[in-house]
């Protein structure tokens, strides 16, 4: 039993994918060594690494265009001033 502040249902489908992750490794096999469990931890860490340094990117690219948008804006003449 796992015991989280998160929603169950959230847990369960964390549990599940570790599973699959676990089961892919075994093959034939029922019983995982902690070995296969390591690899399977490093696994999902190197994927959730891989994602975190994908957003930091794709944040960056946001923050670069945004700047240009803003610097273009700041080009253009002011609207004409309403009476």
């Amino acid at each position: 039993m796992v015991r989280s502040d998160a929603d169950e249902g959230y847990v369960q489908k964390l549990a599940a994918l570790v599973n699959s992750r676990v089961r892919m490794l075994l093959g034939n096999r029922q019983i995982a060594t902690q070995a296969e469990l390591a690899l399977t931890a490093l696994q999902l860490a190197d994927e959730l690494t891989q994602e975190r340094q994908l957003q930091t990117r794709l944040r960056g690219q946001v923050r670069q265009k945004t700047q240009r948008m803003l610097d273009y804006l700041t080009t253009l003449p002011a609207p004409p001033a309403t009476k």
